[in-house]
């Protein structure tokens, strides 16, 4: 086409508005569309790590529980307000006599954050965002019952799981060692 002059019909040739509008409103659907699917999954992504990270302070907290529950003697250990604190000793030294103890240690909830304390005054956050926290002694076996409640992108997250709303506890049952 070289050395061939442009006419004005060659110039008057394009995109009408009609066409520009349906392609930008074609356009719009897809980007959102696109922006409805990415969001679904960034929701299902932080449901899930809040899930996980709730399973694993409340599995953490449970199992330093455990640990230091199964040292102690039913004689040593007193529950208290309604089954929500514990309070025990553990032996520090047995090859004396008689068994030398620690002081007190204490688990309890405050604020929904699962609190250890020993020595007296001294507390540690062992976990947050747990819901309910119970302990129950029989015989030699000591029960303990725990939930964590999360709120995440405004969705509530529950460990365990709840089911039909029924509400579940992550549920541990300690042979006491000792006595």
């Amino acid at each position: 086409m070289a050395g061939q002059k442009l006419t004005d019909k060659d110039i008057m040739k394009g995109f009408t508005l009609v066409e520009i509008l349906v392609s930008v409103l074609i356009f719009s659907f897809l980007i959102a569309a696109i922006f409805g699917i990415l969001n679904i999954g960034n929701m299902t992504y932080s449901t899930d790590l809040g899930l996980l990270d709730l399973q694993q302070k409340a599995r953490q907290a449970m199992d330093g529980m455990i640990r230091e529950l199964r040292q102690s003697e039913s004689s040593n250990i007193t529950i208290t307000d309604s089954g929500a604190r514990i309070q025990f000793r553990i032996p520090t030294d047995i090859t004396t006599d008689p068994v030398t103890y620690s002081s007190n240690i204490t688990y309890y909830l405050s604020d929904n954050q699962l609190i250890r304390e020993h020595p007296a005054g001294t507390t540690k956050i062992l976990a947050d965002n747990i819901n309910s926290l119970s302990f129950s002694l029989s015989e030699k076996t000591l029960e303990i019952r725990l939930n964590a409640k999360k709120t995440s992108l405004r969705r509530e997250i529950y460990f365990p799981p709840k089911e039909d709303e029924q509400e579940r506890f992550l549920i541990e049952k300690v042979r006491l060692r000792n006595g």
